[in-house]
């Protein structure tokens, strides 16, 4: 199966995106979802059949309806609600250190996360804190500009490997 490690912030939003938006402060906000950056992740979804595990800090924060902690279907509806068409299938664990790049790992080696064998990955981040392993596997978006065409190239290189 292939994945994709999805973050949010500087990835699905951008600075570029809330200047155009006129939001004088160019803060980022979960509610503000770059629409061409979510069509280009949907086009890797589609093209590839990629499955999205959420390593965003947004994981954190989507509760389940029943007070359960966190829940896949919850997960999903909130992507979804941002015009996400790939399926999650899982989050990343929440480390101590909030380390990216630990967590990945941790997800992908333990095998009570998912029922999946991982044969191709890649790690959608503005963020640098990668395992020196994973480096291959990771496009580092820019998080004034998100999800761009260039990584989005890079992604589909890197998911299909080719």
């Amino acid at each position: 199966m292939k994945v994709i490690f999805l973050d949010v912030d500087g990835v699905l939003n951008s600075t570029r995106f809330m200047v155009a938006l006129h939001r004088k402060d160019a803060e980022y906000r979960h509610d503000f979802i770059d629409p061409i950056a979510v069509a280009l992740i949907n086009r890797l979804t589609d093209i590839t059949g990629a499955k999205l595990v959420i390593s965003s800090t947004h994981r954190k924060h989507i509760p389940d309806p029943l007070g359960n902690g966190r829940c896949l279907v919850a997960m999903q509806e909130y992507f979804d609600n941002f015009g996400i068409t790939g399926k999650v299938i899982g989050y990343t664990p929440c480390s101590s250190t909030g380390h990216r790049g630990t967590e990945i790992n941790e997800w992908i080696s333990n095998e009570r996360d998912h029922s999946y064998e991982v044969t191709h990955y890649v790690i959608i981040d503005d963020d640098s804190d990668m395992l020196e392993s994973q480096i291959p596997f990771f496009v580092k978006t820019n998080a004034y500009d998100g999800f761009s065409y260039h990584n989005y190239k890079d992604a589909l290189r890197i998911v299909t490997g080719k």
